[in-house]
């Protein structure tokens, strides 16, 4: 696989991969309703690989959840209620892509009045000649990249969901840095809503065997120290229990 970093928001492989084709601009998928899925009878799989895709990034480890929500001014939990469009933002020759993860609320722990969380979830990117048009690849190269429907498909609607993240910050805020523009800008459904970004290690799902998977960081990074799986705390030496003792140590924390 020959692969090209750009920035840190994607890359370029060689072999075949889940192309985005997308076009810019495209309307923002409608909000879902949630579904039975993710009751303890029938949890649905999450597939991390895809969500976190192949950026990485140099950041201190926090040894337990407690610690990784340490810096967060959102630390909530709830469920996946949609997946939308998000933002595209020109960086030189990069235009980098983002979807939005619409989080049904059920417990709020900082602040305390969230009923609803949008987290925007970065899903690559491409580079871009000058008038901003996608540069197309040659010699069998691809964009890396996810669209809304396979983050959709890798978490499902009602799937359990921690976030700990900060706000996200707002279109004027990136142009002001006088090197990005949004050019596709993100639509809160209800004006005043607020996108959130989440901290290194602060997204992660219930899986379909009460684990937890990260949206984020690298599972690795989730899983040593004093985090859950680091040892054998679930149900039977398992790792049935896993999400809800995230849940029970976020809700002793804050």
């Amino acid at each position: 696989m020959v692969a090209v970093a750009v920035g840190v928001l994607f890359v370029i492989s060689g072999c075949s991969g889940s192309g985005e084709n997308t076009p810019a601009g495209a309307p923002s998928a409608p909000s879902e309703t949630l579904s039975s899925v993710g009751s303890e009878s029938d949890l649905p799989s999450v597939d991390g690989e895809i969500v976190r895709g192949e950026a990485h990034a140099d950041y201190d480890v926090a040894a337990s959840v407690v610690g990784a929500a340490e810096p967060a001014t959102v630390v909530v939990i709830g469920r996946v209620k949609s997946w939308a469009e998000g933002r595209i933002i020109h960086d030189g020759d990069s235009a980098l892509k983002s979807a939005v993860l619409e989080v049904e609320v059920e417990t709020s722990l900082v602040p305390r009045t969230v009923e609803s969380a949008f987290v925007e979830i970065d899903r690559g990117g491409t580079l871009i000649d000058e008038e901003g048009n996608e540069v197309e690849l040659h010699d069998g190269a691809t964009y890396v990249q996810r669209s809304v429907e396979e983050l959709r498909q890798a978490v499902p609607v009602g799937t359990r969901v921690v976030v700990l993240g900060v706000a996200a910050p707002t279109d004027e805020e990136i142009a002001s840095t006088g090197g990005q523009q949004v050019i596709e800008a993100w639509v809160p459904p209800h004006g005043d809503d607020q996108l959130v970004s989440p901290v290194q290690q602060g997204l992660l799902f219930e899986d379909a065997d009460g684990s937890y998977v990260s949206g984020v960081a690298d599972q690795e990074d989730v899983e040593f120290g004093d985090w859950p799986a680091a040892g054998e705390r679930g149900d039977a030496g398992g790792s049935d229990g896993y999400f809800d003792q995230l849940v029970d140590e976020l809700t002793a924390a804050f």
